[in-house]
């Protein structure tokens, strides 16, 4: 039973930032709407090295593990009579961590595209999107309003159309840094408001909770990351 995470994404922006001072291994929980749906594995120096899906054990698991510049991804599946998960199958990603030069499979994986996150940084990423508003809205007593803009394909916030034009936001900062990022705008005939916010604990972030919901949707979609160490 496969129950793999269509935002993965996401979370590459997300833990690099939150957790650089580590000293030892910890999990990176993601959830929507309270569903959990993947926690991800890492050593202190932030590598990846396992993923589980889900909360249930008939869910899948990944391990990533790199020798030399190779990059090995085994699968993990499970299985019906055994009642566990079992090696579903590998692929071994030739000079990875160089330059790929070659795909090998082994055994019936379906983990093509699953590969170790990366140490992007998401703070990085708001930060210009608060720089754009700036530059495109007039700051009034409740935030910035009269904008008229779309992002940039590489700033589209995550879960957002990349043709939404922005039409008025609200920033606030605090004594740790960024704690609130409130967007609201439009796509075709919808109107939508996006919030993230920020929770920090001893000067990182230990907590991201995303918030979409749009004018014509009973509920709305709230994306959360959590580190666990």
């Amino acid at each position: 039973m496969r129950k793999r995470n269509n935002l993965y994404f996401f979370i590459v922006f997300f833990f690099y930032l939150g957790c650089k001072s580590q000293k030892h291994d910890y999990i990176v929980v993601h959830s929507g709407n309270n569903e959990l749906q993947a926690k991800y594995y890492f050593h202190p120096d932030h590598s990846e090295y396992a993923r589980a899906y889900g909360s249930s054990v008939q869910n899948d698991s990944l391990t990533f593990n790199r020798n030399k510049s190779d990059l090995i991804v085994n699968e993990f599946n499970y299985d019906e009579k055994q009642k566990k998960r079992i090696a579903g199958g590998s692929i071994k990603y030739i000079d990875y961590y160089t330059n790929l030069s070659d795909i090998i499979v082994s055994g019936n994986p379906i983990s093509v595209d699953e590969v170790p996150v990366n140490n992007l940084n998401f703070i990085k990423k708001d930060l210009e999107i608060e720089e754009m508003v700036k530059e495109n809205c007039p700051l009034t007593k409740e935030g910035y309003s009269g904008c008229d803009f779309i992002f940039p394909k590489s700033n589209v916030p995550p879960y957002l159309p990349e043709s939404s034009t922005i039409t008025s936001a609200k920033i606030k900062k605090g004594k740790n840094g960024l704690e609130e990022l409130e967007i609201q705008g439009k796509y075709d005939d919808k109107t939508f408001n996006y919030k993230r916010n920020y929770y920090y604990e001893n000067k990182r972030i230990k907590k991201i909770i995303t918030t979409v919901k749009d004018n014509i949707s009973v509920n709305s979609y709230e994306d959360t990351y959590t580190v666990k160490n």
